[in-house]
């Protein structure tokens, strides 16, 4: 499966090239860690020098990947799947990276903790090359087809989240 991830790089300017610079397409990658079905890059992230690739229908529940820039190509770094993930979870449908690439958060809309497809956000942190889950994320009165995690972005301080079925009164 050919993901198309590509890195942007800056083209030599001349002088009479006025500013924005020119940018092209410096490198394609073929995937070594999506199966079919997987929707592996149905949503994508880039912080850093990573980037976190989804693939909410993998065997299990769904996942991420964390994939690198060596300065030559991408290259695979890590597999993200949360412990005690359940088939029809979803795990990866919407995910982001913080801008230094070291925290990547997959929101899992089809958690069922708080009730059916109340949803779940879960975090994960970097030492290294090395990625840990650090938390699980539930709103506080969470319930049932609320899909918390139907968006999120993660920053150097904390999480936003969104929750598309919630019904405001």
């Amino acid at each position: 499966m050919l993901l198309a991830l590509a890195a942007l790089v800056s083209a030599p300017q001349q002088a009479t090239t006025p500013a924005p610079q020119l940018l092209r397409w410096a490198e394609t990658t073929e995937s070594l860690v999506a199966e079919p079905g997987d929707q592996f890059g149905h949503t994508l992230a880039g912080g850093g020098d990573r980037a976190v690739v989804n693939a909410w229908q993998r065997a299990g529940g769904g996942g991420a990947d964390v994939l690198r820039w060596t300065g030559n190509g991408l290259v695979h770094e890590a597999t993200l799947t949360p412990a005690g993930l359940t088939p029809g979870a979803m795990c990866g449908i919407t995910v982001d990276i913080n801008d230094t690439g070291d925290v990547a958060v997959l929101a899992s809309q089809g958690d069922d903790t708080n009730g059916s497809n109340a949803g779940a956000v879960h975090v994960f942190r970097r030492q290294g090359t090395q990625w840990t889950e650090e938390a699980k994320l539930l709103a506080p009165d969470g319930a049932a087809s609320e899909r918390f995690g139907g968006a999120v972005a993660v920053g150097e301080v904390g999480v936003v989240i969104g929750a598309p079925g919630v019904v405001v009164a």
